[in-house]
């Protein structure tokens, strides 16, 4: 009688961990429906704005990042703001710092550290941060699927042989 109590107490116990498990992701699902129906749409020359009216960041790589952000966290890419905080506004589409750096680094092939996600503060500066490494590629952390820097070996001089210069003149044809 005694493992028959026991497979009856597995049992509880698995249906309530799925339970719980089921009823936190509808609650994730219910937060991420609510943090996207709250906002307008925003176009890229407004997010791009947005990013970049201090420092100069292309609308492209703005765009690629938005895209990518987007695709990590599950939402509406254009719902998300410059101004969105990564700790706590992005929280609610269950926010995961390892997920959002493998994305980051398949997208724009480059080392993503989550500290530097953590560390940004808000999706403006993340976006800053990964230009900036995108323009100083170095040996020390090259491209990931890429080869590295190659180190420039200094111009060889030219060699210049001198060749003498020979000029025949012209012999008149021999008449027979």
């Amino acid at each position: 009688m005694g493992e028959v109590g026991f497979f009856l107490l597995l049992a509880l116990v698995t249906m309530l961990s799925f339970g719980l498990t089921e009823s936190l992701a509808i609650r994730r699902r219910r937060l991420r429906r609510e943090f996207v129906d709250s906002r307008e749409a925003q176009s890229d020359e407004v997010f791009t704005a947005g990013i970049s009216a201090l420092a100069p960041v292309p609308q492209s790589f703005v765009r690629a990042f938005r895209l990518a952000i987007g695709r990590a966290l599950g939402v509406d890419y254009t719902r998300l703001r410059p101004a969105d905080r990564v700790a706590s506004d992005l929280r609610a589409v269950n926010f995961d710092a390892w997920e959002l750096a493998a994305v980051l680094e398949r997208a724009f092939d480059m080392r993503v550290r989550v500290t530097d996600i953590v560390r940004a503060g808000t999706l403006r500066e993340l976006c800053k941060v990964l230009y900036a490494k995108t323009e100083d590629i170095s040996e020390y952390d090259p491209p990931l699927h890429r080869d590295p820097v190659p180190r420039m070996r200094a111009p060889e001089p030219e060699v210049v042989i001198d060749t003498p210069v020979v000029i025949r003149s012209e012999e008149p044809p021999i008449s027979s």
